[in-house]
């Protein structure tokens, strides 16, 4: 055990370590290695952090502290590989870091934490800074992301690693990368500071399901494809106020992203969009626009991409637009209910219109 310098009296003297509250990690990563492997146990209280928190080569970092009363403050550094908790060993045995708050600095280089190797990370509250998971099916489970004074960053990288059940509430940038990244179960905003972000960069075979992205205030922009994602999904998710682009509107990178069985409402403008990449599919949504569903044209092609059997419904705007200006693509056997007045154009082969202005 090691005990924070302000943690309570009786943890003090029962502690294997006691912090000063000056380089705090000195007194912790003794801990870690001295445990050889076993869980070190951090108390409440505010540890302080000159250096990374992390494990001896080849050693697991397996680290415990009581919930968001046991908070780490990393303030200092300037980029990889320096960060409040550095976790980048392979071993027999997962790296676990569990119930403790991270505060990192209000710089976008400073990282809350580094994830590499084979790790589980659950009911860690991150404040600020930069998170990466990566490595070998690594993990964050649970857990609770808020930007206080800046923006901040959450990167699902390597292979097959993933972020679950957790709630990025504010100022939320999340990067998928790598292979098999997951994004499963999580809740995206609100959004009263600005906008955040779901981006997809060189990520291969991602998955968004079972997600809300929630916006009060602007968009939150899910960017599926930003550069290169591949035959990827977003499937059983809400998404309120929120702009979906499928494909990046500059390359013919990227392909086979879907759309499947989501909910979209309070979309804004033209911003449903399938871009360039070709072979994307929107189907079986469930749809509430303000004025569009599209396929823009690209600056080079976009190829079969399809907006298929979903139920779009409009209210008062002036007009709804779901349309391919495209060559290759097509829009085929939708319901297209308009609440308001205004005009339905381009709906595509096979689209069922109906005008229902007595419906509220």
């Amino acid at each position: 055990m090691v005990a924070a310098s302000n943690a309570p009296l009786r943890r003090r003297r029962d502690a294997h370590f006691v912090c000063d509250g000056t380089a705090d990690e000195v007194e912790i990563n003794q801990a870690i290695a001295q445990a050889q492997g076993a869980t070190v146990v951090l108390t409440s209280g505010t540890f302080f952090l000159a250096q990374p928190v992390t494990a001896p080569p080849s050693m697991p970092l397996r680290l415990v502290g009581q919930g968001p009363s046991t908070a780490l403050v990393w303030m200092t550094g300037f980029g990889l590989p320096e960060a409040g908790i550095v976790a980048t060993n392979y071993s027999f045995t997962r790296n676990y870091v569990a119930d403790l708050k991270i505060i990192a600095g209000p710089l976008t280089s400073v990282y809350a934490m580094y994830v590499d190797g084979w790790t589980t990370v659950e009911r860690v509250h991150v404040t600020g800074g930069r998170t990466r998971i990566g490595g070998l099916t690594s993990e964050i489970r649970d857990s609770y992301f808020d930007a206080v004074t800046t923006r901040i960053w959450l990167v699902i990288d390597g292979i097959a690693c993933s972020a679950r059940g957790c709630w990025l509430k504010r100022g939320i940038e999340v990067e998928l990368r790598g292979f098999f990244p997951f994004l499963e179960g999580c809740m995206l905003g609100p959004e009263p500071v600005g906008s955040g972000s779901v981006k997809a960069i060189d990520a291969v075979f991602g998955r968004v399901d079972g997600c809300l992205f929630y916006s009060q205030i602007g968009f939150v922009q899910l960017d599926v494809n930003l550069n290169d994602f591949y035959a990827s999904v977003i499937s059983g998710s809400a998404l309120d106020a929120v702009s979906v682009r499928l494909g990046n509107g500059r390359d013919t990178k990227g392909g086979g992203q879907v759309l499947t069985g989501c909910t979209l409402w309070g979309v804004f403008g033209d911003e449903l969009q399938i871009w360039s990449g070709g072979y994307s599919l929107v189907a079986d949504c469930a749809i509430d626009v303000q004025p569009s569903i599209q396929v823009p044209p690209a600056p080079l092609s976009t190829q079969h991409s399809v907006i298929q059997g979903n139920v779009v419904v409009t209210g008062q705007s002036p007009s709804v637009n779901v349309r391919s200006t495209s060559s290759g693509a097509g829009i085929f056997h939708n319901i297209v209910r308009r609440l308001g007045g205004g005009s339905i154009a381009d709906a595509g082969v096979g689209t069922v219109l109906s005008t229902d202005t007595n419906l509220t």
